[in-house]
């Protein structure tokens, strides 16, 4: 069901980004104000760059908000394994008394 949501949904925008590319091929002058720094590129590339960097930067901070959440799921396996231990002892103790 996950593959066909990600073929309907995302079909559609790389068909979209496809017809973006296409029809805006002509070369546009970007310039760094303080800077007499320019640089002449497509205007796809500058926009579906700055798409990719935006993406890239959301998966990144993501990433950083849910480490708290890897962290507590860690300690939470952690002390459900010593747990676990504990008890196959205290079970063997039973069993040999």
């Amino acid at each position: 069901m996950f593959k066909f949501f990600v073929w309907v949904i995302g079909l559609p925008i790389v068909v979209l980004a496809v017809f973006f590319a296409i029809s805006n091929q002509e070369a546009t002058t970007f310039t760094m104000w303080p800077t007499e720094y320019s640089i002449a590129m497509p205007l796809f590339w500058a926009v579906e760059g700055a798409l990719v960097i935006g993406l890239l930067l959301g998966i990144f901070f993501a990433w950083l908000s849910a480490s708290r959440r890897r962290s507590e799921v860690r300690r939470l396996r952690s002390e459900l394994n010593t747990a676990r231990r504990r008890a196959d002892q205290a079970e063997s103790k039973l069993k040999a008394a």
